[in-house]
Protein backbone atom coordinates (compact mmCIF):
# COMPACT_ATOMS: atom_id res chain seq x y z
CA UNK A 1 0.00 0.00 0.00
CA UNK A 2 1.23 3.49 -0.96
CA UNK A 3 0.15 5.99 1.76
CA UNK A 4 0.76 9.18 -0.52
CA UNK A 5 -1.19 7.72 -3.61
CA UNK A 6 -3.84 6.66 -1.18
CA UNK A 7 -4.12 10.53 0.13
CA UNK A 8 -3.81 11.45 -3.76
CA UNK A 9 -6.55 9.09 -4.89
CA UNK A 10 -8.96 10.18 -2.47
CA UNK A 11 -8.14 13.99 -3.45
CA UNK A 12 -9.23 13.06 -6.96
CA UNK A 13 -12.25 10.79 -6.30
CA UNK A 14 -13.77 12.43 -2.75
CA UNK A 15 -11.75 16.14 -2.92
CA UNK A 16 -14.49 17.59 -0.99
CA UNK A 17 -14.54 14.87 1.70
CA UNK A 18 -13.26 15.27 5.17
CA UNK A 19 -9.84 14.22 5.53
CA UNK A 20 -9.94 15.43 9.14
CA UNK A 21 -11.38 17.50 11.55
CA UNK A 22 -9.98 18.86 15.00
CA UNK A 23 -12.63 21.12 17.02
CA UNK A 24 -14.30 23.21 14.60
CA UNK A 25 -11.82 22.87 12.12
CA UNK A 26 -12.23 20.43 8.77
CA UNK A 27 -9.40 19.37 6.59
CA UNK A 28 -10.71 17.87 2.52
CA UNK A 29 -8.54 15.62 1.06
CA UNK A 30 -8.43 18.29 -1.47
CA UNK A 31 -6.70 20.91 1.00
CA UNK A 32 -4.72 17.88 2.38
CA UNK A 33 -3.34 17.14 -1.44
CA UNK A 34 -3.00 20.66 -2.18
CA UNK A 35 -1.53 22.04 1.04
CA UNK A 36 0.95 19.18 1.69
CA UNK A 37 2.27 19.61 -1.74
CA UNK A 38 2.95 22.82 -1.84
CA UNK A 39 4.78 23.21 1.71
CA UNK A 40 6.57 19.77 0.45
CA UNK A 41 7.58 22.32 -2.85
CA UNK A 42 8.78 25.08 -0.05
CA UNK A 43 10.69 22.54 1.82
CA UNK A 44 12.41 20.61 -1.11
CA UNK A 45 13.56 24.30 -2.18
CA UNK A 46 14.85 25.07 1.59
CA UNK A 47 16.64 21.99 1.65
CA UNK A 48 17.03 19.68 -1.29
CA UNK A 49 19.72 17.46 -0.94
CA UNK A 50 19.51 15.82 2.58
CA UNK A 51 16.93 13.88 4.47
CA UNK A 52 17.02 15.83 7.62
CA UNK A 53 13.90 15.32 9.64
CA UNK A 54 11.27 18.21 9.99
CA UNK A 55 10.23 18.62 13.88
CA UNK A 56 6.47 19.47 13.71
CA UNK A 57 5.23 20.76 17.09
CA UNK A 58 1.46 20.98 18.09
CA UNK A 59 -1.77 19.16 18.98
CA UNK A 60 -3.84 17.33 16.23
CA UNK A 61 -4.55 20.39 14.51
CA UNK A 62 -5.21 19.60 10.67
CA UNK A 63 -2.08 22.24 9.48
CA UNK A 64 0.31 19.19 11.65
CA UNK A 65 -1.07 16.17 8.98
CA UNK A 66 -0.19 18.61 6.49
CA UNK A 67 3.41 19.12 7.72
CA UNK A 68 4.08 15.24 8.13
CA UNK A 69 2.70 14.69 4.59
CA UNK A 70 5.15 17.43 3.29
CA UNK A 71 7.85 16.37 5.41
CA UNK A 72 7.63 12.79 3.45
CA UNK A 73 7.09 14.44 0.26
CA UNK A 74 9.99 16.44 0.06
CA UNK A 75 12.59 13.49 1.05
CA UNK A 76 12.18 14.44 4.58
CA UNK A 77 11.29 12.16 8.33
CA UNK A 78 9.08 14.43 10.80
CA UNK A 79 9.20 13.90 13.80
CA UNK A 80 5.29 14.82 15.83
CA UNK A 81 5.73 16.50 19.32
CA UNK A 82 3.01 17.59 21.49
CA UNK A 83 2.50 21.11 22.54
CA UNK A 84 2.90 19.73 26.31
CA UNK A 85 6.34 18.56 26.28
CA UNK A 86 8.67 20.87 28.09
CA UNK A 87 10.58 23.29 25.84
CA UNK A 88 13.75 22.10 26.99
CA UNK A 89 13.18 18.41 25.60
CA UNK A 90 12.24 20.05 22.58
CA UNK A 91 15.35 21.77 22.17
CA UNK A 92 17.17 18.42 23.40
CA UNK A 93 15.10 16.50 20.20
CA UNK A 94 16.00 19.46 17.79
CA UNK A 95 19.51 19.02 18.95
CA UNK A 96 19.76 15.36 18.55
CA UNK A 97 18.06 14.69 15.47
CA UNK A 98 19.56 17.66 13.84
CA UNK A 99 16.24 18.62 12.06
CA UNK A 100 16.35 21.72 10.03
CA UNK A 101 13.20 23.35 10.49
CA UNK A 102 10.03 23.09 13.22
CA UNK A 103 6.88 23.50 11.95
CA UNK A 104 4.05 24.55 14.02
CA UNK A 105 0.38 25.03 12.58
CA UNK A 106 0.73 29.27 12.33
CA UNK A 107 4.00 28.45 10.82
CA UNK A 108 2.07 26.29 8.41
CA UNK A 109 -0.86 29.03 7.63
CA UNK A 110 1.67 31.19 7.50
CA UNK A 111 3.66 29.19 4.56
CA UNK A 112 0.86 28.70 3.01
CA UNK A 113 -0.69 31.94 2.73
CA UNK A 114 2.31 33.46 1.22
CA UNK A 115 2.44 30.71 -1.20
CA UNK A 116 1.54 31.40 -5.08
CA UNK A 117 -0.20 28.68 -4.97
CA UNK A 118 0.55 24.40 -5.61
CA UNK A 119 3.91 23.00 -6.81
CA UNK A 120 4.12 19.53 -7.52
CA UNK A 121 7.21 17.48 -5.76
CA UNK A 122 5.77 14.31 -5.06
CA UNK A 123 5.18 13.16 -8.43
CA UNK A 124 9.08 12.35 -9.12
CA UNK A 125 9.83 11.20 -5.18
CA UNK A 126 10.08 7.09 -4.89
CA UNK A 127 9.87 6.18 -0.86
CA UNK A 128 11.14 2.27 -0.20
CA UNK A 129 9.96 0.71 2.04
CA UNK A 130 13.00 0.65 4.03
CA UNK A 131 12.83 5.24 4.19
CA UNK A 132 12.14 6.98 7.57
CA UNK A 133 8.55 7.98 7.53
CA UNK A 134 8.66 9.66 10.95
CA UNK A 135 10.60 9.79 14.03
CA UNK A 136 9.36 9.32 17.56
CA UNK A 137 11.53 10.16 20.55
CA UNK A 138 11.45 8.58 24.11
CA UNK A 139 12.88 9.17 27.20
CA UNK A 140 13.91 5.39 27.67
CA UNK A 141 15.66 4.24 30.83
CA UNK A 142 17.98 7.18 31.40
CA UNK A 143 14.89 10.30 30.62
CA UNK A 144 17.19 11.57 27.61
CA UNK A 145 15.72 11.50 24.51
CA UNK A 146 15.88 8.61 22.12
CA UNK A 147 14.59 8.89 18.28
CA UNK A 148 13.35 5.50 17.14
CA UNK A 149 12.49 5.20 13.43
CA UNK A 150 9.47 4.37 11.75
CA UNK A 151 9.72 3.53 8.47
CA UNK A 152 7.96 3.43 5.61
CA UNK A 153 7.08 -0.69 5.67
CA UNK A 154 6.60 -0.39 8.66
CA UNK A 155 3.62 1.84 9.11
CA UNK A 156 1.78 0.43 5.94
CA UNK A 157 2.35 -2.57 7.77
CA UNK A 158 0.88 -1.24 10.73
CA UNK A 159 -1.92 0.30 8.59
CA UNK A 160 -3.07 -2.81 6.05
CA UNK A 161 -3.46 -4.71 9.62
CA UNK A 162 -5.56 -2.09 10.78
CA UNK A 163 -7.95 -2.00 7.59
CA UNK A 164 -8.00 -5.68 7.77
CA UNK A 165 -8.40 -5.73 11.66
CA UNK A 166 -11.44 -3.49 11.14
CA UNK A 167 -13.12 -3.23 8.06
CA UNK A 168 -13.98 0.12 7.42
CA UNK A 169 -16.25 1.15 4.91
CA UNK A 170 -14.97 3.38 2.64
CA UNK A 171 -15.95 6.83 2.82
CA UNK A 172 -18.63 5.83 5.54
CA UNK A 173 -16.48 5.56 8.95
CA UNK A 174 -15.86 8.01 11.02
CA UNK A 175 -12.87 7.27 13.16
CA UNK A 176 -12.45 8.90 16.92
CA UNK A 177 -8.36 9.43 17.01
CA UNK A 178 -7.74 9.87 21.17
CA UNK A 179 -4.32 9.32 20.55
CA UNK A 180 -1.87 12.98 20.24
CA UNK A 181 -1.71 12.66 16.69
CA UNK A 182 -4.00 11.31 13.65
CA UNK A 183 -0.73 10.22 12.03
CA UNK A 184 -2.31 6.41 11.29
CA UNK A 185 -6.37 7.10 11.90
CA UNK A 186 -8.77 5.78 8.86
CA UNK A 187 -10.49 8.80 9.32
CA UNK A 188 -7.80 9.98 6.67
CA UNK A 189 -6.60 6.43 5.00
CA UNK A 190 -9.54 5.00 3.50
CA UNK A 191 -8.50 2.20 0.94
Amino acid sequence: MDILEKVRHWSASAPEHPAHISDRSLLTYRELETNSETLAAYLTALQPDNHLPVVVIGHKEPEMLVAFLAAVKSGHPYIPVDVSTPNQRIEKIIEISQAFICLTPLKVKELLAESTGPKLVSSARNIAPEDPWYIIYTSGSTGEPKGVVITTGCLESFVEWMLNEQLPRAGQEIFLNQAPFPLTSRSWIYI
